[in-house]
């Protein structure tokens, strides 16, 4: 069981899917780099459409954790060459500092948030659950 889902198992008083496994039972054969970095971005940006549960989960804190989780794990599929455009190319792609560097990107660099995307990716989110 990951952190983030006993801090919101305790927090609510039930047993629910954490995060990081909603995203991976979502996305069963994986994500490319730029589709993980954009979902990362959607949700830290917008809760629309992402269930209430996960709300609470989608700090960058805990969002830095379950993407570099999710890459230890095989599922974002090792293109990051993109990692550049969101300066986080200095860190492996399976360290918390890289998705810190996506998430501060758009604050640093601006313009990396693709809406339509993250949108689409938001919209897969349970969809085979």
């Amino acid at each position: 069981m990951s952190i983030i889902e006993i801090k919101y198992n305790t927090k609510h008083g039930i047993k629910n899917m954490s995060l990081e496994s909603y995203i991976s039972e979502s996305f069963e054969n994986g994500l490319q780099y730029n589709e993980a970095a954009q979902l990362c971005l959607r949700l830290f940006c917008s809760l629309d459409k992402v269930p209430v549960k996960y709300h609470t989960a989608c700090d960058k804190s805990n969002l830095s954790t379950i993407f570099a989780s999710l890459s230890m794990k095989g599922l974002i599929i090792k293109d990051d060459s993109s990692a550049v455009l969101y300066n986080a190319h200095s860190y492996s792609v399976k360290d918390i500092n890289h998705w810190l560097s996506v998430i501060d990107s758009m604050f640093t660099i601006g313009d990396t948030v693709d809406i339509v995307i993250g949108s689409k990716l938001v919209s897969q989110l349970g969809a085979k659950s």
